[in-house]
């Protein structure tokens, strides 16, 4: 049986036809019978990134950079398209260098997750607390889903 995975809620940061593109090349690689495995965020959790405001801190190094810099960041949601969106903006200790970056967040329901894996093709569609199977309290904004591609 094939296995296919994607982790660490990354599943949320493709637009929507990205989105389903990636579950048509889990669909094509995985066996008969085979498990796909996607770690994804909640609605509301996706909601809640957007709403966060603004926030600054200061590292000696970090995601950013390996020098010391401030991150400047803000979050928007935007209801319409239901996405939430967190720029950064990088300035360098040193030089005063600014560099800029940004990540989106789609948000699913539950019931559209089911719809896009059931339009692929999958059955057997299972949600769970965590990777694990139980409650994380590190990843309450994660949980898994298991999906199967029907056998021959």
């Amino acid at each position: 049986m094939g296995w296919s995975c994607l982790i660490y809620g990354q599943f949320n940061v493709f637009r929507q036809a990205d989105a389903e593109g990636i579950l048509k090349k889990a669909w094509d690689a995985l066996d008969h019978g085979g498990l796909l495995l996607l770690e994804a965020h909640h609605f509301d959790a996706v909601k809640k990134m957007g709403r966060e405001g603004c926030s600054w801190y200061s590292a000696e190094t970090g995601l950013f950079s390996e020098s010391p810099h401030v991150c400047l960041e803000e979050h928007f949601w935007e209801r319409e398209s239901r996405t939430a969106t967190a720029r950064y903006f990088i300035i360098d200790a040193e030089s005063g260098e600014v560099s800029r970056y940004a990540e989106t967040f789609q948000a699913y329901t539950d019931d559209e997750y089911r719809l896009m894996l059931h339009e692929k093709g999958f059955e057997d569609v299972r949600f769970f607390p965590s990777l694990t199977g139980e409650e994380d309290e590190n990843q309450k904004e994660l949980f898994a889903i298991v999906a199967r591609k029907p056998g021959a």
